[in-house]
């Protein structure tokens, strides 16, 4: 098997159907928050913010996987993004996912899954970036 075509179907995998489901609970969370900004205006301008930041970083891991054309630089830059975004939404929803841990093993893995997977595809994807970058600079 062609390794290129490997890394494809291992960020695929591990990355993009994990970073897919985040990505549509951000969407209905950002829909949620325009009823709630008159309500809690900073709260909702900084959640929203995490999450249109997290939608740029799956952007850009949507053109890794897939081979979309998008600007080296600025795929670096929002997969770094979203790679920092994922780990903020691991460490405020880990506390909720170990409760299911502790219960059901099967739906721990896929919550590790789906909270983890990102940000390795996502660190390894920037690492790879940054090392091109610094190659051709």
């Amino acid at each position: 098997m062609n390794r290129t075509l490997l890394v494809i179907i291992i960020t695929i995998f591990l990355g993009w159907l994990p970073a897919s489901l985040l990505a549509m609970g951000a969407l209905i969370s950002l829909f949620n928050l325009i009823k709630e900004l008159p309500a809690q205006p900073l709260a909702s301008l900084i959640y929203g913010l995490w999450f249109i930041l997290s939608l740029l970083g799956y952007w850009a891991l949507s053109s890794v996987a897939f081979g979309l054309k998008m600007n080296f630089l600025l795929r670096f830059i929002l997969l770094f993004l979203g790679v920092l975004m994922a780990a903020l939404a691991t460490v405020l929803f880990w506390p909720q996912a170990s409760l299911l841990l502790s219960d059901n093993i099967a739906l721990g893995i896929i919550v590790f899954w789906i909270l983890g997977g990102p940000i390795l595809v996502g660190t390894g994807h920037s690492i790879y970036h940054f090392y091109l970058i610094k190659q051709h600079a």
